[in-house]
C-alpha cells in the first residue's frame, strides 16, 4: 500500500541571476529537425469548435473531442465518430519554450505579471468607510461597527436573504449600547430619518452567495475619525479580493451586490461613504493597507507577480534579453521592440496508419480542474528562516512582524504519472469537463524548422527535442515532458526523440546561387556539452523522469 504523498506539482528554483542572450557566432545553421512525440499517459488537447461534442444532461458542462482538422458541428454529437488526432504546433512550441527557459536560466515568457496574489488569513479586519473627495482621491475613515439583526418568535432572521436595502446604502436607526467591548445592536433600519431612526450609518451585508445561509447578522458602520489617504493601488487590490471570491467554484455571485454598489460609488454615483473592512501592517517606515468586503477575508498582496518574479519576469528590451527570447522571439514594452523567432513548429500528425478509433481511450469525465491557487503560500513561497507565518508581503518570527517581499519557489512543473488510468466515477457538473483523450503509446511526428541559429542553439535544440542524451538518463527512467490539459490528473506525459536532421546550405558561385540540402546524423550532445544551466539540472532531471513517482501517491 502506498503511504508517501506527493503534491501533483513541484518547483525548480530560480538561479542566482538571469542569463543574457548568447554572443553571436559566425557560423549559422538553417534546416529542419524531424522528431517523434510518444504518449506515455493519456493526452488531451481540446477541439474548441464545439463544447457539446458528446451527449450531456448538465447545461453548463463542457464536452470536448480531441483536436483535429475537422470543424465540429455544434448541433450533433460525436460519440461514435472518430477523427484523426493532431497535436497543434502552438502547443508543442509553448511546452518546449517553457522547458528551454528553465534549462537556460531565461525569463518566464508566460507570466500574468499584473496579478496580485490573494490569500486567506486568520486576522480579523476592522470596520471603516471609504470617502471619495471632490478631486477624485480617497480617504479611509475609521468606523463604529454595529450589529444589525432581527429576531422572530423562534430564532434570528436570515437578513442576508430578506433585507432589500442595497449594500452601502445610507440608513437611519436607533442603536442599543451593550457596554464593555460588545458591539451596539440595531433591530431596525430605515432609509428615511425620523424620531425612531435618528442616527445615521452605512449598511454592509457582505457575502451574497447561498453558501452563507446559516448567517443572520448584517452590520451598519458609523463614521468616526479619518484614518488617512488611500492610493489607487489600495482600491485596485480591494477589487482584486472580490474577483478572487467570485472565481471560486460555485461562487460566481459572491459579493455581487457589494461589487455593483462599490463600482457605482467609485464612479461618484453613490453616497458620501461606502463600507469596507481594513487591516494595516507596519514595520518601521513600511506601511501596507489592506481593504476587503468582510471581517475575515482573503488578503491581496502589495506586490504583483511581475515584482515577485524580479529579473525573471518576461524580457522587455532587446539589450537585456535572455537566451530563450533570442531563439523563440519576444515583444518588448508597447511593442516598440521585437525579435522574430528563429524556429517554427509544425503540427504533429500520427505516425502509424491505424483506424481513427484505435488512437483513443474511452470518453471520460475529468475531476474538476482550477487555476493556480496562489493563496497556498506554503507551496508557492520559500519559507523565511525561523518564520512562523509568511506571505507575499511580510512574515512573523515569534510575534515580530517583518515587512519583506516573499520569494517565489521557482518554476512550476508537474510530476509524471506513467500509464495513468483515469477515474470512471466522476459526476458531470458545470465545473468539470468530459473529454476523449488519446491513449498512452501513440506516436506523432513533428518538425521544427530553424533559420540562422548558432551551433550552440542547434545543439540545445537537438537535446531538447530528443528528451536528453540516452547515455545520461537518470536511474528513475527516461526524461519526458508535460503537454496539454489535465496535467495535475496525470495526463499529458510525452517522450520526444529526434529522428532526422536536414540542413540547407547556400552555395555561392561566380554567377549563381544554389541551395544544398543535406541530411546529417543527429549528434545529440550531453547536457553540459549543450551549455545548459548547471544549477537546475538535478531538479529538472528529477521531476522530468518518467519513473520518479513510482510507488508514490500523487494527488
Amino acid at each position: 500500500m502506498c503511504t508517501e504523498f506527493l503534491n501533483p506539482y513541484n518547483f525548480i528554483p530560480f538561479p542566482k541571476k538571469k542569463a543574457l542572450a548568447y554572443s553571436e557566432e559566425t557560423e549559422k545553421h538553417t534546416g529542419v529537425i524531424e522528431y517523434t512525440i510518444t504518449t506515455r499517459s493519456p493526452l488531451f488537447i481540446p477541439n474548441t469548435s464545439s463544447d457539446k461534442a458528446f451527449a450531456c444532461n448538465v447545461e453548463e458542462h463542457g464536452c470536448y473531442d480531441f483536436y483535429s482538422y475537422t470543424e465540429l458541428d455544434e448541433q450533433k454529437t460525436y460519440e461514435r465518430e472518430y477523427l484523426e488526432p493532431v497535436i497543434p504546433g502552438s502547443e508543442l512550441r509553448g511546452m518546449l519554450r517553457s522547458i528551454y527557459e528553465t534549462l537556460t536560466d531565461s525569463c518566464m515568457g508566460v507570466l500574468n505579471e499584473d496579478v496580485y496574489p490573494v490569500m486567506r488569513i486568520s486576522e480579523s479586519y476592522k470596520a471603516a468607510l471609504l470617502k471619495k473627495c471632490a478631486d477624485g482621491t480617497y480617504f479611509l475613515v475609521e468606523a463604529e461597527d454595529c450589529i444589525y439583526r432581527k429576531k422572530d418568535e423562534r430564532d434570528f432572521v436570515n437578513l442576508y436573504k430578506i433585507e432589500k436595502t442595497l449594500e452601502g446604502s445610507e440608513v437611519y436607526f436607533n442603536k442599543k449600547n451593550r457596554g464593555g467591548r460588545s458591539k451596539s445592536l440595531i433591530a431596525e433600519i430605515s432609509e428615511k430619518q425620523d424620531s425612531s431612526h435618528s442616527q445615521k450609518g452605512y449598511l454592509i451585508k457582505g457575502m451574497s452567495d447561498a453558501s452563507i445561509g446559516k448567517k443572520h447578522n448584517c452590520h451598519v458602520f458609523i463614521p468616526n475619525k479619518e484614518k488617512g489617504a488611500l492610493t489607487k493601488q489600495d482600491i485596485s487590490r480591494l477589487e482584486a479580493v472580490i474577483a478572487a471570491y467570485q472565481q471560486e467554484p460555485n461562487a460566481s455571485s459572491a459579493y455581487e451586490e457589494y461589487n455593483q454598489q462599490l463600482k457605482k460609488f467609485l464612479k461618484g454615483k453613490g453616497n458620501e461613504y461606502f463600507p469596507v473592512y481594513y487591516s494595516e501592517i507596519k514595520d518601521g517606515n513600511k506601511k501596507y493597507m489592506y481593504l476587503a468586503p468582510a471581517c475575515f477575508t482573503k488578503e491581496p498582496s502589495n506586490n504583483s507577480l511581475k515584482e515577485l518574479a524580479g529579473e525573471f519576469a518576461s524580457c522587455k528590451s532587446l539589450e537585456k534579453s535572455c537566451p530563450c527570447c533570442s531563439l523563440f522571439g519576444m515583444v518588448g514594452n508597447n511593442h516598440e521592440q521585437a525579435r522574430a523567432s528563429k524556429i517554427r513548429f509544425t503540427d504533429a500528425r500520427v505516425r502509424d496508419n491505424k483506424q481513427a478509433q484505435e488512437y483513443y481511450d474511452n470518453i471520460v469525465t475529468l475531476e474538476t480542474l482550477g487555476s493556480p491557487r496562489l493563496n497556498n503560500v506554503e507551496f508557492y513561497l520559500q519559507k523565511p528562516e525561523e518564520a512562523d507565518f509568511w506571505n507575499y508581503d511580510y512574515y512573523t518570527v515569534r510575534g515580530k512582524l517583518i515587512a519583506q517581499m516573499g520569494t517565489l519557489r521557482g518554476r512550476k512543473y508537474y510530476w509524471h504519472q506513467k500509464d495513468k488510468i483515469l477515474r470512471k466515477d466522476v459526476e458531470q457538473t458545470g465545473l468539470n469537463k468530459t473529454v476523449r483523450p488519446v491513449s498512452s503509446g501513440n506516436t506523432f511526428i513533428g518538425k521544427v524548422y530553424f533559420e540562422g541559429i548558432t551551433q550552440k542553439q542547434l545543439s540545445q535544440l537537438l537535446w531538447l527535442l530528443n528528451g536528453g542524451n540516452d547515455r545520461e538518463q537518470p536511474q528513475t527512467g527516461q526524461l519526458a515532458y508535460k503537454l496539454g490539459m489535465g496535467k495535475p490528473l496525470g495526463l499529458g506525459s510525452v517522450e520526444l526523440k529526434v529522428t532526422k536532421l536536414t540542413k540547407r546550405n547556400i552555395l555561392l558561385g561566380e554567377d549563381s546561387i544554389a541551395y544544398e540540402v543535406k541530411e546529417e546524423i543527429p549528434d545529440i550532445p550531453m547536457y553540459e556539452e549543450a551549455g545548459f544551466s548547471a544549477s537546475v539540472k538535478e531538479d529538472f532531471f528529477t521531476i522530468a523522469s518518467l519513473e520518479a513517482t513510482k510507488g508514490k501517491l500523487v494527488t
